[in-house]
């Protein structure tokens, strides 16, 4: 590659879906930029290294084009470092710009449509024969990179052009619901409850500091919701009390209450008490077990695919972990397929495929074999009005919140989480941490619910986590959840909706006023800039609990700061994933695979430092440059064949010897090898 600032690449496949009409436009002349065509027809623009600032033109838009009609402009984008300014403008038949839409282009680490709306602006076209075409403005910061593809200019669908009426409307309604769910967790409430679960009963013990309504929470339901207390299971409580039900609740179907919480409410249904969650003792377990499953290192790979080949060779690494990407309705759905069987849920009827099924299971016995521990990222498809699907999801998230929203769709949820875990629990096919969805903090490319409040967002999260959870626990008494979060940290960031610290603790406060329960997180510490693998560089990763990023160079404030009296669970710290990471090659020079090598040395040499973290999932086993926007953190390449990589991750953790000899060797890459730095803590402890 070159050495641009910024690199855009465009190509031009339509997709049509469900647009009345639509056209495609192509890069045109531009200025500032080093333009070049590349293979396939691509075009590659690189902004001047001296001048970070520069724009293009779009291709001519088609005479007796309808401006007025084609409201919408769609890039698709892929971004490591996101664009801090991006704005387009109309140049008319007569070359004069008028201004419209500009935003932010976010970090998206997989492909993400960007759409801009150019309704409002006053544009037309004029059947002039005269050129008139978009202009394309950026200012990005140095060492940035953009790609783009399938630019095309479209008719609103049915759903935006509501919205559009409708968005002011739902975002005054989503302030308040959030501002209602806010205010909720920050009561103090004098009335208290818990409740515990046997293997047919549940107990809910507590005291009121009023006569009031006990009564279930269901599943479907917000904590903050106010709720009508008709038709559920409740009783008249005062002072201190004890109440005991049956679990399984026959008149809807044998619902397992352990799904539900319990909460002390008026007669109106207005909340006097957090809603709380029932705990689990081992001992309603359907599988016994002695302890976790054990392993002797942190050495692990990610992206592992569902079906394995006889040959694969990672086997050969001395692995003791791995993670695999589960999308749920892939093997689960509500209607009947070729070769797909039901099963019953709670009086309820879904479907499996049992062959996926089936290849799932040998995936994870195979691991269990060779004393692989297993995580599982559980991933629901964005397929709008499907089931499953959040019905606020908008349609440039790639994964979908699950449809919390009602009880139908809760129920299938449960259900697939039901199938899911009676599968993975047995001895010889034990999957022993549940990664509950993708990237929580990136919410809109990869778990996408819409935009919503930073309350709203972490109830519903907390919600999937937690019936993940009490779902897991009934089957494995060792059974884990861990919550996704990217390499970003505190503070505004053009990658994330929520700034990850804030979520975090908004889902640590949650947790723990409804019932703590054994969460960790799962982090992906990549490279400040996920293309540039010198970490010990990364000038925005700092030891602060203020700190932009949270990097390998860095990665002890995750670990101190989950260190808190607040995150403890029974005294002991959070676990720890690093669940997704990767040091890229640029290219497959000698030279760009040495690279990738150092900082696999640096990242293990401080990992070894750091007991609390259980795991280093590589990110990836081999390269898949074409669909990860050109990354290269594969120790195979694209063809499978080994990179330099390969025999360095082999020998972590096997070979010290060897370990030792390749950091010596290296050391001119990164200088001095890394110890453990003490965190400045400036965030209190709240």
């Amino acid at each position: 590659m070159k050495n641009p600032l910024l690199v855009i690449l465009v190509t031009g496949s339509l997709l049509m879906s469900d647009i009345a009409f639509s056209t495609e436009l192509r890069v045109g002349p531009s200025s500032k930029l080093l333009r070049s065509v590349m293979p396939g027809g691509a075009v590659e623009l690189a902004i001047n290294p001296d001048d970070p600032g520069g724009h293009f033109l779009s291709s001519p838009i088609p005479k007796n084009t309808d401006l007025g009609k084609l409201t919408v402009l769609d890039l698709e984008v892929f971004s490591t470092s996101g664009v801090d300014g991006f704005s387009i403008r109309f140049l008319n038949h007569l070359g004069k710009g008028q201004p419209g839409p500009r935003k932010k282009i976010p970090i998206a680490e997989g492909w993400q449509t960007i759409s801009f709306d150019l309704s409002g602006h006053g544009w037309t076209t004029a059947d002039k024969g005269k050129t008139e075409r978009f202009l394309f403005a950026m200012r990005m910061s140095p060492n940035l990179s953009l790609q783009i593809r399938n630019m095309k200019l479209r008719e609103p669908t049915e759903r935006e052009v509501r919205e559009r009426e409708q968005m002011a409307e739902i975002m005054s309604q989503r302030a308040e619901t959030g501002a209602q769910i806010e205010a909720h967790f920050n009561s103090v409430f004098p009335s208290r409850i818990e409740v515990a679960i046997t293997s047919d009963g549940i107990t809910v013990r507590g005291s009121a500091a009023e006569e009031l309504i006990l009564h279930e929470v269901y599943p479907w339901e917000q904590s903050a919701q106010l709720v009508s207390l008709a038709g559920r299971q409740q009783t008249k409580v005062a002072a201190a009390f004890e109440q005991v039900w049956e679990r399984s609740d026959q008149a809807a179907g044998g619902r397992d209450r352990s799904s539900s919480r319990w909460r002390l409410s008026t007669a109106a249904g207005e909340p006097r008490s957090q809603a709380v969650w029932p705990k689990l003792p081992s001992e309603v377990s359907r599988n016994v077990f002695d302890d976790e499953i054990k392993v002797a290192g942190q050495k692990g790979l990610g992206g592992i695919p569902v079906y394995l080949r006889k040959d694969e060779e990672f086997f050969d690494l001395g692995l003791h972990h791995a993670t695999m990407g589960i999308v749920l309705t892939r093997a689960f759905g509500v209607e009947q397929k070729a070769g797909w069987q039901p099963f019953s849920f709670e009086g309820a009827q879904f479907f499996y495929d049992p062959l996926h099924l089936k290849r799932m299971r040998e995936t994870v016995a195979r691991f269990n074999r060779n004393h692989i521990k297993v995580s599982a990222t559980l991933l629901v498809p964005n397929t709008p009005g499907a089931l499953s699907t959040h019905p606020d999801a908008e349609t440039r998230g790639i994964y979908s919140m699950p449809n919390l929203t009602s009880e139908a769709g809760t129920v299938f949820y449960r259900a697939m989480l039901f199938k899911l875990m009676e599968a993975f629990s047995g001895p010889e096919h034990r999957v022993s941490n549940w990664i509950i969805h993708n990237e929580v903090d990136q919410a809109r490319v990869w778990t996408n619910m819409g935009e919503q409040p930073l309350a709203t967002y972490v109830e519903t999260y907390h919600r999937s986590a937690r019936l993940a959870y009490q779902q897991a626990r009934l089957m494995d008494p060792f059974a884990r959840v861990f919550i996704s979060l990217t390499h970003h940290w505190a503070g505004e960031s053009p990658a994330t909706d929520y700034p990850t610290r804030e979520l975090l603790d908004s889902f640590g406060a949650i947790s723990r006023k409804e019932g703590d329960f054994e969460w960790g997180v799962a982090y992906h510490p990549y490279p400040q800039a996920l293309k540039v693998p010198e970490t010990w560089n990364d000038t925005e990763a700092t030891f602060s609990f203020d700190t932009k990023y949270i990097t390998p160079k860095n990665i002890e404030v995750l670990t101190t700061f989950l260190e808190q009296p607040r995150f403890l669970y029974q005294q002991k710290p959070r676990r720890i994933l690093l669940s997704e990471q990767g040091f890229h090659t640029p290219t497959l020079s000698v030279e760009d695979q040495r690279r990738q090598v150092a900082g696999l040395l640096y990242t293990f040499h401080k990992l070894k430092q750091l007991p609390s973290i259980e795991a280093f999932h590589l990110h990836r086993y081999n390269d898949m440059p074409d669909r990860e926007g050109g990354l290269r953190t594969g120790i195979l390449d694209e063809n499978r064949n080994r990179k330099l990589g390969f025999a360095v991750y082999q020998a972590l953790e096997n070979d010290q010897e060897k370990i030792s000899q390749m950091e010596a060797e290296y050391s001119s890459h990164y200088g001095e090898l890394p110890k453990i730095q003490v965190v400045r803590e400036t965030c209190s402890d709240k």
